[in-house]
């Protein structure tokens, strides 16, 4: 979908068109639900003039008559929007927007729901969710400046989770329990920061359902001292079967299966509060790709997303409608048009609430070789209304002749899009493209308000000049073979990653990277078995030093994810692509001693240990 810069804004009125060629209709089920219950919106325009007039929608929330309407679901040929309030009771305005190449402006519009709270008699209530793991919590309003927060276990236990918390707003209080045992009852009691007590109620959980396909998992070693007990659990950001999350013993405490197919996208990280983010497939665009070709690599990677833990979708957007808006935002500096391909790889949230995520840039660029198809990585910091701010384009700043890991795609081949859009002298679509960068992870520096970039087949992490959405996208620096640092004496050229994965700093100061060792990047020879890196950067001598370099002993050719778990001084790294349909993820000493070991058969394209699944 390429949209030009003329919007057009349909009011919805009882269906009442403003002008004489376009009609519209915005259609409910009912005009009041409860919090935590699903509306689903259903828009519809129509041109009199041109019956076959196609239209993408957005659709908007706001509370009622108050401030500015926030995007939830951006523009798209769906006409449908899913609205599961969870925070609070109120009244609030959902407004649609349409456009069309084919129709003019007209003024923007709304209609009106009522949230009702499931408080009623001053006394929390527990109730199911879409998710047989995760409860709603509702609790009777309480005023500012205190805050609440819930806390829940096991009946009998000793060893509570408990939520972040929330400032009271003189209405009810709502929180999502998740990190909960199947067939459980669980004692639940929120707490006020005034110390004030809730009265214990008790909830038990349901059974994973049939279409949550979790794959087979075994723990293999551990939990064991000293194990980093502080993050109990293990968040699994599977690829084609539903993500979940375990304790340390391997029990499943959460699962999310995505909208259209369990296969359909992956998760690219959780966010504080306890919401996630994901690139999604269109079920519609990619079905008949992945009947084709079912597996890793078969969907369109649309959509990027919010989720909350019950699985509702809180926010989406396309990489059709950023493709316009990139350009619409390039063009204020003479930046030249781009073409996006789909979502890659990241999705992660700023500390001011903006978002970044990857987006691959296809163009033809003449090389050395001579006129080639290239796919490039894009970086898309989106606002708080998730509307495009901030962007930054490798072709713009790398040379489009380096590659250290020289790779191709095809249509619908792992790793590769769908469909390809450029076009050859002859006017056929390209079938094979450069795989130039292939960005897999961003990271967001806070002492300096930069982005670190993963470029895999650039064997690069590159350090760009963001300045909080300000700085100009100049090179910082470029980590790896043939880059800024150099090594001490102490280490060897084999020492530089290739094709690493999840590069980002830590609480500890390094720098830390799972290895992938694709190939040397000296002699272009295929690589052996992954490693664990932690890099030690000093950027006044510019050496880097390979802080921890551990051999995981395992060949995974692709994803992966490295941390440092603050607590106990231990890493973990995770191979996500064993034998093709594997993943094992390892907590390790910095020294190298295996203590926690887990394993599942399915491909996994990253892990997170997290003390709670609100705390990443």
């Amino acid at each position: 979908m390429v949209r030009s810069k003329l919007l057009l804004i349909l009011t919805v009125l009882a269906g009442t068109p403003l002008y004489a060629s376009v009609s519209v209709q915005l259609n409910v089920p009912v005009s009041t639900i409860s919090v935590g219950q699903t509306l689903t919106v259903t828009a519809t325009a129509q041109d009199s003039k041109a019956a076959s007039t196609r239209f993408s929608y957005q659709f908007t929330v706001r509370p009622h008559l108050q401030g500015a309407f926030i995007v939830m679901q951006d523009y798209y040929w769906n006409n449908t929007f899913a609205w599961t309030p969870s925070d609070h009771e109120g009244v609030y305005d959902i407004g649609v927007t349409a456009w069309s190449q084919k129709t003019t402006d007209s003024a923007p519009t709304y209609i009106t729901v009522h949230v009702n709270p499931r408080v009623t008699a001053g006394v929390p209530v527990l109730s199911n969710t879409n998710n047989a793991l995760v409860a709603l919590y509702s609790a009777p309003a309480c005023t500012a400046p205190a805050q609440m927060r819930v806390q829940f276990e096991p009946t009998g236990s000793t060893t509570p989770v408990v939520t972040p918390y929330k400032p009271c707003n003189g209405l009810t209080m709502n929180f999502y329990l998740g990190g909960m045992l199947a067939k459980t009852a669980y004692t639940v009691q929120h707490f006020l920061s005034t110390g004030t007590a809730g009265p214990q109620l008790t909830y038990t959980t349901g059974t994973v359902p049939s279409n949550a396909i979790i794959p087979t998992h075994v723990l293999l070693t551990g939990p064991q001292p000293p194990t980093s007990t502080a993050y109990p659990f293990l968040l699994h950001a599977t690829l084609g079967h539903t993500s979940y999350a375990t304790d340390l013993n391997d029990n499943v405490v959460w699962y999310r299966t995505p909208i259209g197919a369990p296969d359909s996208g992956h998760m690219t990280h959780p966010i504080a509060g306890g919401t996630f983010l994901t690139i999604d497939d269109d079920p519609v665009n990619s079905k008949a790709i992945c009947q084709a070709k079912v597996g890793v690599g078969c969907g369109d990677h649309q959509f990027l997303r919010e989720y909350d833990l019950a699985g509702n979708v809180i926010r989406s957007t396309s990489w059709s409608v950023l493709s316009d808006k990139v350009n619409t935002l390039r063009a204020t500096y003479g930046g030249s048009q781009v073409r996006l391909n789909f979502f890659s790889h990241e999705g992660i949230r700023l500390p001011n609430g903006y978002t970044v995520t990857l987006a691959t840039d296809e163009q033809v660029k003449n090389l050395t070789t001579g006129p080639q198809d290239v796919f490039a990585d894009i970086v898309i910091v989106l606002d708080t209304n998730w509307q495009v701010v901030w962007v930054w384009d490798a072709f713009d700043f790398l040379d489009i002749n380096r590659s250290s890991l020289t790779a191709t795609c095809t249509v619908a081949s792992p790793g590769c899009p769908s469909q390809f859009f450029s076009k050859q002298p002859n006017g056929k679509l390209y079938t094979q493209a450069l795989d130039w960068t292939h960005a897999n992870s961003v990271f967001y520096d806070p002492h300096d308000g930069s982005l670190i970039v993963s470029f895999r087949h650039q064997s690069w992490a590159v350090k760009i000049n963001y300045n909080n959405a300000h700085g100009n996208g100049n090179i910082i620096w470029k980590l790896g073979f043939d880059g800024d640092f150099a090594l001490p004496a102490s280490a060897s050229v084999t020492d530089w990653f290739s094709g690493q994965h999840d590069v980002e700093f830590q609480s500890n100061g390094l720098l830390t990277l799972f290895d992938n060792n694709n190939a040397s990047p000296v002699t272009q020879q295929p690589g052996g078995t992954a490693h664990g890196q932690a890099w030690n950067l000093n950027t006044s001598t510019m050496i880097a030093t390979p802080q921890v370099n551990i051999d995981l002993g395992v060949v995974s050719p692709a994803v992966g994810s490295a941390t440092f778990l603050t607590d106990g001084g231990n890493y973990e790294w995770q191979a996500g692509f064993i034998n093709l349909n594997e993943a094992q993820t390892f907590e390790l000493t910095p020294t190298g001693t295996l203590i926690y070991k887990q394993e599942n058969d399915s491909t996994s394209y990253r892990s997170f240990r997290m003390a709670n699944l609100y705390t990443p």
